[in-house]
């Protein structure tokens, strides 16, 4: 005769896997489903992360451990939270994001060759999308879009002070103020000098005299910054050209104010390239990207012609600097900064 075992197990998962576990005889719809309750039961899940702000921080602590913040592992803790699971985090050995190391595009580096071999469940990471990448792994509903350019060095000088206070106005206009100012000193000395108002008795029983020549430069061309003088005309005549000199001060800078808070406020900046074919153009600029992200399959696969060619330049940047491949962004912007080189990484995000 046939004995069956009628009571009811469940599946657990148990510190050495999943196991049966029984159920009562009076349990309740969570008891025989205590998934539902339960998650995954505080399993230890292994994930992969790689630095990638502003989503991934990784900071070392004082006694040497790291530890990885942000928006992703903000996300991490909060499915571990919802599904009742904890996790370790490790970093792949290439530090590289993931892209085909065979001929066939079979075996992959980095993040995605992690999960490829089963080394990690999950990556707790931003990750481009490509088909290839998605026959090793599932990717979340799409969170972000990004757009890809040049970082280059600024070598117009346009940041410094000098440059800002003279953006407002055209050299031209710079010009013309310098002749109408000079035009007024001559005027105004020669108006004052011959005037004689200064010949009277009572202007030289007071000692009234026309200013010399300094003081009458250093009093005009104070005033075009506002500053003025003590030696104001004591002759009608004198003083009229001069109100007419204030007024026309008042209206330059009044417009000059204008016109630096707008170049302060809107930065307009003259790009040293304006197409691709600029940039093949210059023998002695070099060009890279961080190896491993998506970015350096998408660019060596690419049937465009331009893109092929910017390949090829990336490529003949290799062969004289090997760094142009470095995966570190901070020593990536410092060859931006040092040197004639171009930096192709994510600069806008969406």
């Amino acid at each position: 005769m046939r004995t069956i075992n009628t009571m009811l197990h469940t599946l657990l998962w148990k510190p050495h896997g999943r196991k049966l576990s029984p159920v009562r005889h009076d349990a309740s719809h969570d008891d025989v489903f205590p998934n539902l309750k339960l998650g995954l039961n505080q399993r230890k899940l292994r994930a992969a992360v790689l630095e990638w702000l502003p989503f991934v921080k990784r900071y070392e602590e004082k006694d040497g451990s790291v530890v990885y913040k942000q928006a992703s592992i903000d996300l991490a803790n909060h499915l571990g939270n919802v599904l009742n699971f904890t996790y370790s985090v490790s970093e792949p050995a290439d530090g590289e994001w993931g892209v085909p190391i065979s001929e066939d595009s079979s075996n992959y580096s980095g993040l995605t060759g992690m999960l490829q071999r089963m080394e990690v469940d999950f990556v707790a990471a931003p990750m481009g999308y490509t088909e290839g990448r998605d026959l090793h792994g599932d990717f979340l509903p799409f969170v972000h879009a990004s757009s890809n350019g040049l970082i280059l060095r600024n070598t117009r000088g346009r940041s410094k002070l000098s440059s800002a206070l003279t953006d407002p106005f055209r050299w031209q206009v710079y010009a013309v103020g310098g002749a109408v100012l000079i035009g007024v000193v001559l005027l105004y000395l020669a108006m004052e000098w011959n005037n004689p108002f200064y010949n009277d008795d009572k202007s030289v029983e007071k000692g009234w005299k026309p200013a010399g020549a300094l003081d009458a430069v250093m009093y005009l061309f104070g005033s075009t910054i506002h500053q003025g003088g003590v030696h104001l005309p004591e002759s009608s005549s004198g003083r009229i050209l001069v109100s007419f000199w204030w007024l026309y001060i008042i209206v330059m800078t009044a417009a000059y104010s204008g016109n630096l808070i707008a170049s302060l406020t809107v930065t307009k900046e003259e790009l040293p390239f304006n197409s691709l074919d600029d940039v093949f153009a210059d023998d002695s600029l070099k060009v890279g990207f961080a190896a491993g992200t998506i970015l350096q399959k998408t660019i060596m696969t690419s049937n465009n012609s331009k893109i092929m060619r910017l390949w090829e330049k990336i490529q003949a940047s290799r062969s004289m600097d090997s760094s142009t491949f470095e995966r570190n962004v901070t020593i990536q912007i410092k060859k931006v900064l040092d040197e004639n080189y171009a930096f192709i990484r994510v600069i806008r995000q969406n």
